[in-house]
Formats: C-alpha cells, structure tokens, sequence
C-alpha cells in the first residue's frame, strides 16, 4: 500500500485524518494487519498534541479499531474519545433532526455502541432493525 508520512509534514492533523482514512479503507478490505499500522501511526502522530479529535469523530468508521488497538494499551485516552464520539454525535442529531424533519436514534446499533453508559432502552427515539 501507500505510505503515508507525516515527518516531511508540517500539518499534524491533516496527517492523522489521512491515516484514518487508510483505516476505514484498510478495514473495508479486511486487511486488518495494514489498518493497526495506520491507526497507530495516526495516535503516535496525536498523542503528543493531544489531537484525539478525529478519532471521536470517526469512531464508527474505524470497524472497531480503537476498542481493539487503543483500548487495551491507553484505556483513559480511550474513554476520553469515547466522550468525544457521544458529543459529536449528539450535535450530528441536534443538527440532522430538525433540518430533515426525520428523527435519527439517540443509540447506535450495539456493534457499533460508543456510548459506555448506554444501557438497552435507554433513550432511543425508535426502534432499529436487527441486522
């Protein structure tokens, strides 16, 4: 694949949203060895700065890396994206809602449940289907 170095860079966060991007991409191949290189790649390039942003906002795209890869090794980092995830995605539907007229669910399907202190049937707007 592609190599994608941020040394010659002079723009962090442009890098780190590149490298996850290769993750989601990577991930979608099921090429699962390329898509850790990536994300770590993209938290060694965060950690210093502490540009954890992108990694909450991208929390369902990743197909599960950062509960894999992260979570294990930085569990307080992780909890810290995690509350990320939850504010972006409660402004997405603050958002979305009102300007489409549509409701979208206050809880994500439990394979993709960011939210550590979501409990079933706590706070949905609808029902989802089972996938």
């Amino acid at each position: 694949g592609a190599r994608i170095s941020s040394s010659s860079w002079g723009y962090p966060v442009l890098a780190i949203y590149l490298h996850l991007v290769a993750v989601m991409d990577y991930m979608s191949m099921k090429q699962v060895g390329c898509a850790q290189a990536h994300l770590l790649t993209a938290w060694e390039i965060a950690r210093p700065d502490d540009l954890i942003e992108g990694f909450g906002e991208r929390h369902g795209l990743l197909g599960g890396m950062l509960e894999a890869v992260l979570k294990p090794a930085w569990p307080e980092n992780f909890k810290r994206i995690i509350d990320i995830t939850c504010r972006f995605s409660a402004g997405w539907r603050r958002v979305h809602n009102p300007e489409t007229g549509h409701d979208v669910p206050t809880i994500s399907p439990p394979r993709s449940l960011p939210c550590a202190r979501w409990r079933p049937g706590a706070g949905a707007t609808r029902t989802l289907p089972s996938t």
